[in-house]
């Protein structure tokens, strides 16, 4: 199996150029610039949120969109920590209502 080489990406590149790139750096220089971006207001979920936006399924122009306006970016982080907050309500309910689910029996 042959090893693809990865080639740097400059640090500030138009998105036209990054479109140029393979698929895994595309996601690699976007999340590489959104992490510090994210982690400016939620440093402890910064990993989890960038996570989240690179697995998404949006457009690489949708995600670079995030890099230009911090607006977006703001509403896309408040999304996000909604979707955690309500995934860990459901977990908390549900083992609430089922206690054996907290620990697993061998």
């Amino acid at each position: 199996m042959q090893q693809m080489e990865m080639v740097p990406v400059p640090v500030d590149i138009p998105f036209a150029q990054l479109k140029l790139y393979p698929a895994d750096q595309q996601k690699l220089y976007i999340g590489e610039r959104l992490y510090p971006l994210i982690a400016e207001s939620h440093l402890s979920l910064a990993g989890k949120i960038t996570g989240m936006f690179l697995d998404s399924g949006w457009t690489l122009e949708e995600l670079y969109l995030l890099l230009t306006d911090r607006v977006k970016l703001a509403e896309r982080i408040d999304d996000a920590i909604g979707v955690l907050e309500r995934a860990q309500a459901g977990q908390t309910e549900t083992e609430a209502t089922n206690p054996s689910a907290e620990s697993p029996t061998a």
